[in-house]
């Protein structure tokens, strides 16, 4: 027994002397240092924050811009208050000056004189403080030189101060509006020669002559340069052939339309069942707005009136990837 207790010990203390040792065993070499060091990387750094919206992906369509319904010889304060509820964004109206002042006036008659410039003007302006869409008032002017400056009345001076009183405090715009030798004489240069944000100058006829027009006798804002071309045609009536570089009327707003001379373009009038004729200019012309209502007499509340709208109304339900009737936040020129 005395022999086994000696043997246990012995074993015991080769183990414990085992134990004492440290091992052999170490971890591999570190690998070599590349011959060619990479150089420290910079931290990264924070981006600015974008602004705005994102550019539109490569080979995407336009976005479709604002349309103008503008309701046609609109004399009354009555039809202002038709033409808005039917669903006309901006307003034709004819004025007529006279000795005593403007007047909504488009035959220039004895008779046919209808509601003052003024009563017009500030009817559309509270029609848009009540919420109406307006974007802008054509002055279709009859007689812009009648009158010398001296007649505080019935000058020109004393239209686009009417226009100003009423129309610009609201954000509507006006649109001047000369044809034929109307633009040539002092009328059209004291409106060239100081033109308000708000206001631009139209003239009807050929785009190339309309073109010559401007870059002769301003406005040097091309934003504000505008090209109407157009007639009193009837539904059964022939425009031109759009494509064509011919006189006709839509060839005529689609060379204007593409032209880059003008801020806008308009073609007239829309009437009744011309549904051929405002698809023409409206698509393949590719005008910013057209006139529309009767052909011939004042603007009323009339099932051909509201026809006339639906036409053009009826056009942009069925292309809302290309235009939309233009809101009192779309910008006029």
């Amino acid at each position: 027994m005395a022999r086994l207790l000696e043997a246990v010990a012995c074993l015991l203390a080769v183990f414990l002397l085992l134990q004492s040792i440290p091992t052999t065993l170490s971890a591999p070499p570190p690998a070599p240092p590349p011959a060619h060091p990479l150089p420290a990387r910079k931290p990264a750094q924070p981006q600015p924050p974008q602004h705005g919206p994102k550019p539109p992906p490569s080979g995407s369509k336009p976005a479709p811009k604002p349309f103008y319904a503008i309701a046609h010889r609109v004399l009354t304060s009555a039809g202002v208050v038709a033409a808005l509820k039917h669903g006309a964004n901006a307003i034709e109206v004819d004025f007529t000056a006279q000795q005593q002042g403007w007047w909504a006036d488009h035959d220039r008659t004895p008779t046919s004189r209808r509601d003052t410039a003024e009563a017009v003007l500030k009817t559309i302006a509270d029609q848009r403080r009540r919420g109406m869409t307006v974007g802008f008032v054509w002055f279709d002017i009859k007689n812009p030189d009648a009158f010398p400056a001296s007649n505080k009345a019935a000058s020109i001076e004393a239209l686009r101060d009417l226009a100003r009183k009423h129309l610009e405090p609201v954000g509507i715009g006006a649109l001047y509006g000369f044809y034929n030798w109307t633009a040539w004489g002092r009328a059209y240069a004291v409106l060239s020669a100081d033109l308000h944000r708000n206001e631009a100058l139209n003239h009807e006829g050929p785009a190339a002559q309309t073109t010559r027009l401007f870059n002769t006798r301003g406005p040097a804002n091309v934003a504000q340069r505008v090209l109407s071309v157009g007639a009193l045609f009837k539904p059964s009536d022939d425009i031109g052939v759009c494509a064509s570089n011919g006189g006709g009327i839509c060839p005529q707003l689609r060379i204007g339309a593409t032209s880059h001379d003008f801020g806008q373009v308009l073609g007239w009038t829309v009437v009744q069942n011309s549904v051929k004729q405002a698809y023409q200019m409206m698509g393949e012309a590719g005008v910013d707005g057209v006139i529309y209502g009767f052909a011939e007499t004042d603007y009323a509340d009339h099932l051909d009136t509201r026809g006339a709208f639906g036409i053009v109304r009826g056009w942009l339900d069925k292309n809302k990837d290309k235009r939309y009737l233009a809101t009192n936040a779309d910008k006029l020129w």
